[in-house]
């Protein structure tokens, strides 16, 4: 449903989405919906200033913003072309959709596919020694990250067992 809303808000297949989410559930169903809109997401920490969403929104050409509703505020005094913002856990300001009720539409959808050379996501480092870079990783980057905990851990499926009951 949130990958339909994103969409139907205007972003396109290879836009970038900034997320600016604490450790909660909806950053995992946002980096989801992202993958199966064919959307890029740009993870970032909640600590960034209005200075720092900035540099980012400009220098990775962001379209849309999912941030955590007590974050919000560090968009005001930013001018950038975005398509969609999208609050979750509460309100936004003027023009920022909420994420409760995105999600609460019923929707039909069939996700994009994604080549395996396309980006998939961005990382910045962390600019220790100069502005931050974005770091693009591609999608097969992205299916080898899933399988290096495996091979490190020397684990085999079934070595763990995942609740059963709903969280």
């Amino acid at each position: 449903r949130l990958a339909a809303g994103l969409l139907g808000a205007g972003l396109r297949r290879g836009d970038r989405v900034m997320l600016l989410l604490p450790r909660i559930p909806q950053w995992h169903i946002a980096m989801v919906a992202c993958f199966k809109a064919g959307l890029v997401p740009v993870p970032c920490i909640s600590m960034l200033t209005s200075a720092d969403i900035a540099y980012r929104l400009d220098h990775a050409e962001i379209r849309g913003v999912i941030a955590h509703w007590s974050l919000v505020d560090k968009f005001e005094s930013i001018e950038a072309p975005l398509t969609c913002c999208v609050s979750v856990g509460g309100d936004g300001p003027l023009g920022w959709q909420m994420y409760e009720q995105l999600i609460g539409r019923e929707v039909s959808f069939q996700p994009n596919s994604i080549g395996r050379d396309d980006p998939a996501m961005f990382y910045f480092t962390s600019g220790s020694t100069g502005n931050p870079k974005a770091v693009v990783h591609s999608a097969r980057g992205t299916l080898v990250r899933c399988w290096q905990p495996w091979h490190w851990l020397g684990l085999k499926p079934g070595d763990i067992v995942w609740p059963t009951t709903d969280m």
